[in-house]
């Protein structure tokens, strides 16, 4: 049976962005080696070699779907927990450095959105919805830019 758990990234997220001031325009969209979430992604040998992160479009809002190979789970969930400990880092007030990506998706929650997160045995998708349209196309410009970014991301890798 699939269960229902609050997100540890986009609620984390969505608080850090309370005490962001500066744009998201300004920073680089991923940033693996300042921002306080993504850098995590990066400390655990193997992980992102050995997981998906896509994002769709949907008619109100957007939907993220996780992948990870069965030997990276724990990992996967350990980047979860250590994800949620950075956020309550910044509810003591602490700064918390961001890229572009996570200060834009945390104006999400600022605005009200909805979300859920449904848990699978291969990781994990999330949907977040809205009512207000202003906000859905927000989200969409969010899943466009992190798609293209993401092709970047994963082609500069090749390379290396």
């Amino acid at each position: 049976m699939k269960k229902l758990y609050p997100s540890l990234l986009l609620i984390t997220i969505a608080v850090v962005f309370l005490f962001s001031f500066s744009a998201a325009d300004e920073k680089p969209w991923f940033d693996m080696e300042h921002c306080g979430f993504c850098k995590i992604l990066t400390e655990y040998e193997g992980l992102l070699d050995n997981m998906t992160w896509d994002h769709y479009e949907i008619s109100n809002g957007i939907v993220t779907i996780s992948t990870v190979s069965e030997d990276y789970r724990e990992a996967f969930d350990e980047v979860g927990t250590r994800m949620k400990e950075v956020g309550d880092k910044v509810l003591r007030g602490e700064e918390v450095p961001l890229c572009g990506m996570c200060s834009a998706m945390g104006q999400f929650f600022s605005q009200g959105v909805k979300y859920e997160q449904v848990k699978t045995k291969n990781g994990d998708f999330s949907i977040m919805t809205s009512d207000k349209p202003e906000v859905v196309e927000e989200m969409k410009k969010w899943t466009r830019r992190t798609n293209e970014e993401m092709e970047k991301f994963l082609a500069a890798k090749k390379q290396e």
